[in-house]
């Protein structure tokens, strides 16, 4: 689970990180339910509008909500960007609350549960400590045995 700062209906990520700086938001609960790998122009385009109607934010639209665990949300990313936008969309087809994390702080999701200093089966692992064990998503092939429990987010590639 992740802590980060969710706005409603911020313009673009420069309005979104204006208020962040200024206002300094409290942190909320998010939980990754898929993320979405996008081309550069579609990131681009979501980066610099929130709230223009968009088909993969209507297609998967069963993956966000909130309840008392957090913000259940989309993450998007894209291969040649630095950042990835989490986003609701309260069943509209635009970003309607957003929160943005640098990808490095996001990817820590991932490498959590292949850290092997807290790991219980570290002692018989074949895999301790190699970058195999990573997720297939940051450049690993999934080996840690950690992995093989699905609770992972899922991956797709949009086109837009």
């Amino acid at each position: 689970m992740l802590k980060g700062v969710v706005l409603r209906k911020t313009e673009n990520a420069n309005d979104w990180f204006k208020v962040f700086f200024e206002d300094k938001p409290e942190k909320q609960n998010i939980i990754i339910e898929t993320v979405i790998e996008l081309k550069k122009t579609g990131f681009d385009s979501l980066y610099h509008n929130f709230l223009k109607d968009r088909i993969f934010i209507t297609e998967n639209s069963k993956y966000m909500w909130k309840d008392e665990e957090g913000w259940h949300m989309l993450a998007i990313t894209c291969k040649e960007r630095d950042k990835v936008i989490c986003i609701d969309s309260e069943s509209y087809d635009f970003a309607r609350y957003v929160s943005i994390f640098y990808k490095q702080d996001f990817e820590w999701i991932y490498t959590r549960r292949c850290n092997c200093t807290d790991c219980n089966k570290k002692a018989d692992c074949t895999h301790k400590d190699a970058y195999r064990r990573m997720p297939k998503e940051i450049g690993g092939l999934a080996l840690c045995p950690k992995l093989k429990d699905n609770t992972d987010p899922v991956w797709r590639k949009d086109d837009e």
